[in-house]
């Protein structure tokens, strides 16, 4: 390579990803670059052209792909979030002058691996696939109206336009960084509040009570899921459900921030323990609390639906803060923000069925190797109740 081509990663890309990208650029495969480093785990990674792979670099791996993309080093550790992992990693292994690599399994480390805006990606000097580090509280590019998704869910999606409510999703998206700046000071790590509050949203989405006097979901769905379907046509053996699965975290997002926003506060966690009065057979508490959600969402039904289900994931929060704050252990050894395994929902990326024009380009084998169905209710019952829902599920996939 001759003449040096400026490629910029996007905020939190992947090391990997912006490896192929900056290839690309000049025409070539990942491969052509790093074909001069060796490789401190080869063969461990059958599957590492998907695009939840991970590699990091030792210095002079480094120097090189700074010098390639030309950007400054510096600048390329504030955008990457493994690169400052990679010359600790490989320490020991310097002395010939070659770049050295390891593969790794990024979202261990740095959260779920989503496929990044393809726009913002061509802004910064090549376009193409790329693949960034996503919670689930930052799926929204809003420059662009785009949802992204989760590589290897079964589809050709890296992202669902979303420009028709974008702008509700984004109001959203910065009461989030409110919520997560102010959980820590209740003790509790933001994406422990997040998951309790996206379980308890999507305990409602599977129930028929909800759905009956619900009115902003709907159209919400609608809109969402009919760009979906324009932008990737039909997809053989979808149906409404499987599109209701796929585009669920986008249409649920605001009310996930607005539970997460109540959960985290202090005072109505003390009203909600206050409440409960010490039975928790009737969740009481839980329903004083959804009383006080549905009047912050709009719905102020809401304590109804509660109090008619059994055993949700709000029920048993609030047990959990009456067990706490009598001072007695928590429900087989967890804690109060644990999400038990029936209440955690369904993910599309295990659960829709495989896409039938050939393998995502950004997914792995594990992903390609047939799905189940994607109307599967949220996981609900503990014991033989759990029993009977893995049989079923093996009989549905059957």
């Amino acid at each position: 390579m001759t003449a040096v081509l400026r490629v910029v990663p996007v905020a939190g890309e992947t090391t990997w990803s912006f490896l192929n990208r900056v290839a690309a650029a000049y025409g070539m495969q990942a491969a052509d670059l790093t074909g001069g480093w060796r490789s401190a785990n080869r063969g461990q990674h059958q599957d590492r052209g998907r695009g939840g792979a991970e590699v990091l670099l030792d210095a002079v791996a480094q120097e090189q792909l700074a010098g390639w993309c030309g950007v400054p080093a510096g600048h390329l550790a504030r955008a990457l979030p493994s690169w400052a992992a990679g010359p600790p990693a490989l320490a020991g292994r310097e002395g010939d002058g070659r770049g050295w690599m390891r593969w790794h399994t990024g979202g261990l480390e740095w959260g779920p691996v989503v496929s990044g805006c393809g726009l913002c990606a061509a802004r910064r000097g090549a376009a193409g696939r790329v693949w960034v580090y996503g919670p689930q509280w930052r799926r929204l590019c809003v420059r662009h109206g785009r949802w992204l998704l989760e590589p290897g869910a079964g589809h050709p999606l890296g992202w669902v336009d979303v420009a028709p409510v974008a702008g509700e999703l984004g109001r959203a998206q910065r009461r989030w960084a409110r919520v997560a700046r102010a959980a820590p000071e209740g003790g509790v790590a933001p994406r422990e509040v997040f998951a309790l509050a996206r379980a308890v949203v999507c305990w409602w989405w599977e129930r028929k009570e909800f759905w009956a006097r619900e009115a902003v979901w709907g159209p919400r769905l609608e809109q969402v899921r009919a760009a979906a379907v324009r932008r990737v046509g039909d997809r053989a053996g979808w149906g409404v459900e499987q599109w209701r699965l796929l585009v669920r975290d986008a249409v649920v997002f605001p009310e996930v921030v607005a539970v997460a926003r109540a959960l985290a506060d202090r005072r109505l966690q003390e009203e909600a323990a206050a409440g409960a009065q010490g039975l928790l057979r009737d969740g009481a508490g839980a329903q004083q609390f959804a009383a006080v959600l549905g009047a912050r969402l709009g719905r102020d039904w809401l304590a109804e639906v509660e109090g008619a289900g059994s055993g949700g994931p709000l029920t048993l929060w609030v047990g959990a803060l009456v067990r706490e704050r009598r001072g007695a252990a928590p429900l087989r050894g967890r804690g109060v923000w644990w999400v038990h395994s029936p209440h955690r929902p369904v993910e599309a990326v295990a659960a829709l069925p495989p896409a039938g024009d050939g393998p995502d380009p950004g997914a792995g084998g594990a992903a390609q190797a047939g799905g189940q169905a994607a109307a599967l209710p949220v996981r609900r019952g503990h014991g033989v109740g759990l029993v009977h829902w893995r049989a079923r599920l093996f009989e549905e996939v059957l």
